[in-house]
Order: structure tokens, then sequence, then C-alpha cells
């Protein structure tokens, strides 16, 4: 059968090679970006991210440091659960946590299709080295950690705390401004928020 002068079997052939032909030309770029949620609060539909890493760092859109909006209305959300990742939704995604997302973009619009809560929780032990209660805060010398142990091991890190974080002593809930600088032992289970990494703690065992 013809179509014009042209057979069926041709027609789709030259569709095809136009549809080939002009796809990369036209495609949006594509991206990986790491970074911190932040500025705004997550919706249902944005994420504003600033970020840490890009794929496309040569591009100014994709600099390092700047918030940017990312549209996740269609976006798979996943997080980690036993160190295995599983699909969640926008509701899981907090202020001040990191995520890496895969999507495209394309004049000045980003939309990801893939976004990952990475875990950033923390268990580390080691000694008090320092208190500053009147900023709610202490230093840890730290022996070991469940978080980039071989970059913060042996090394100094401010812990925060808040009124919500429980601390304890010998089984027994103390205030956390009990806590004091005589180099006892400790352990304290929190997370990691922000771009500059503050180790938010949830739970310290005082004299550990």
């Amino acid at each position: 059968m013809k179509l014009s002068g042209i057979t069926i079997g041709g027609a789709i052939g030259m569709l095809l090679l136009a549809i080939a032909l002009a796809s990369p030309a036209h495609a949006s770029p594509s991206f990986v970006v790491r970074g911190i949620v932040d500025v705004k609060a997550p919706t249902k539909d944005a994420v504003y991210v600033t970020g840490t890493y890009a794929s496309n760092q040569d591009t100014t859109d994709y600099s390092l440091n700047k918030n940017i909006a990312f549209k996740i209305s269609k976006a798979t959300v996943q997080k980690y659960l036993n160190r295995k990742l599983v699909t969640t939704n926008w509701h899981n995604i907090k202020f001040g946590q990191e995520v890496v997302m895969f999507g495209t973009g394309e004049n000045g619009t980003y939309t990801v299709t893939r976004l990952v809560i990475n875990d950033r929780s923390f268990n580390i032990t080691g000694t008090v080295s320092s208190t500053n209660h009147g900023s709610n805060q202490f230093q840890v010398l730290v022996k070991t950690s469940s978080y980039k142990q071989g970059t913060i091991k042996n090394t100094h890190v401010t812990i925060h705390y808040t009124s919500k974080t429980k601390c304890t002593q010998s089984g027994k809930e103390i205030g956390c401004s009990d806590i004091a600088n005589d180099g006892q032992k400790i352990k304290v289970a929190g997370g990691v928020t922000g771009v500059t990494d503050t180790y938010d703690a949830t739970t310290v065992w005082n004299k550990y």
C-alpha cells in the first residue's frame, strides 16, 4: 500500500529518523545535584536546595552554594531504612536534610525524577573536651562515629542540644546543662543538619 507515493513502511522509517535527529537538539540536559534543603520548607510541588555538589558545575545555574527551587511533583522520593532504599513521600523531606536529586533542567526550570534523602544520623562516642551551656552545646573528642568516622575521628566536634534532647546518666535523666567539662566518656546520638554540618543531639549518655 502507498501513501502519496511513499510506502507506509518508508513513512514510518522517515518519521523515526526525524525523531532521532531532532531529539538530541531538544533534549533537556540531565543533572545530579546533592545539597541541603534550606531557605524555604519543602512542599508537594517544590524543594529548595543549596547545592554542595552538582554534575554540571560549569553551568551558572548549577553553581554551588546557590539555593534553587526544584520541581518534585512527579518525583520518586526515597530514603534509607536499615541501610536499604525504600520509597517514601515528600512529607519525609525535612528542612536541613541532605538530598540527592536526579532530573532534567531547561530554561531555569528543574524537574526532579528521583530524590533520595541521605541518612546523616550519627552515633558518636568520645570524651567531653569543652562545654558552652549558654549556647546549648558541648564539644566531644571523637573516638568512634557511625557518620564520617574517617573524617572526624580524633577531632573535636561541637554537639548542639535543645529542650527536646534527652540526656541521661547512670540510667537516670539529667539536664543537658549538667554535663561537665571533666573529660568523662560520653555517647551521643542524633543527626547532622544544614550546609555547615551541625551535629544535633537527640539522646546523650553522660559518663558512658
